[in-house]
């Protein structure tokens, strides 16, 4: 996280606007709110489960609870897209410019008509992106990181493959 999105998460936390106060319940549920909160306004690519694990809070009692939060703070944020998941998977997983170029062209394919989550899109674009390039991960590894199932980073390529030899 950059400077600017801990620096908002603290302003968030030491807050004393009654709304925020009220709307979460407990020290530790209020630190990972305000975490999640900061990093939706700054847009931040995170995973709800790595930051709810930090404090051992429920991960949906912190989501009902951000709600609130930026319910109090009149503030509306939009959903992360599968290339900001992308960029952080592929980060994370030390993959070079060329596969990564690859992945974001199988993300751009992707994104045409599925119901997949973001995070599953990008994980499975990677996944596939380097598999065609002869260095190929395995599901677990790419699932660890991305927070998808292995099933579901295989469904989302196995459909891109249909696609290719159709």
């Amino acid at each position: 996280m950059d400077d600017e999105t801990i620096e908002n998460a603290q302003r968030l936390f030491v807050s004393t606007h009654p709304e925020i106060l009220q709307a979460v319940r407990g020290f530790a549920c209020r630190v990972a709110v305000c975490v999640r909160v900061s990093c939706e306004l700054h847009g931040v690519p995170h995973r709800i489960d790595d930051i709810s694990a930090v404090k051992g809070t429920d991960p949906f009692l912190m989501m009902r609870e951000a709600r609130a939060v930026k319910r109090a703070m009149g503030v509306q944020t939009m959903p992360f897209t599968a290339d900001h998941y992308l960029d952080r998977f592929a980060g994370e997983l030390s993959v070079d410019g060329t596969v990564r170029r690859t992945a974001h062209d199988v993300l751009d394919w992707l994104a045409v008509g599925t119901g997949e989550r973001p995070q599953v899109k990008a994980a499975a674009a990677l996944w596939l992106a380097r598999k065609l390039a002869d260095d190929p991960l395995p599901h677990s590894e790419v699932s660890a990181v991305s927070g998808a199932s292995d099933n579901a980073i295989w469904r989302t390529a196995r459909r891109v493959l249909d696609s290719i030899a159709s």
